[in-house]
């Protein structure tokens, strides 16, 4: 049970920073601690942001579920700053996703099968 996220960056002018990206699955609606969580650098761990290009980056992000039990759960994804952990809010999500006051971007449910 590992889920594969496929990502999209875009930056415009080139990032800054050393951030992380986290990917954290929910049970219920999202408002009690995560379930699952998994933390990694992009592009596999070697390319921070700071190092990007202006245009577009691809990511495939792996998330191990294999611990929870059946059921239907939240996924949420984002950008942090490993050294003081604040959180980046996304600029733009162009309307596609909706995006928490703590930087938190939601993604869609996946349900888990017995």
């Amino acid at each position: 049970r590992t889920l594969q996220l496929d990502v999209t960056w875009f930056t415009g002018q080139g990032a800054r920073g050393d951030y992380a990206i986290f990917v954290h699955a929910y049970a219920g609606d999202g408002s009690q601690p995560q379930v699952a969580q998994t933390d990694v650098r992009p592009g596999g761990n070697a390319l921070p942001p700071g190092n990007w290009l202006p245009g577009y980056l691809r990511d495939t992000i792996s998330v191990n579920l294999a611990a929870l039990p059946a059921g239907t759960y939240r996924l949420a994804l984002g950008l942090y700053d490993p050294v003081t952990f604040a959180r980046l809010t996304p600029a733009s999500l162009a309307g596609q996703l909706p995006v928490s006051a703590d930087g938190r971007v939601w993604l869609r449910e996946v349900e888990l099968k017995p």
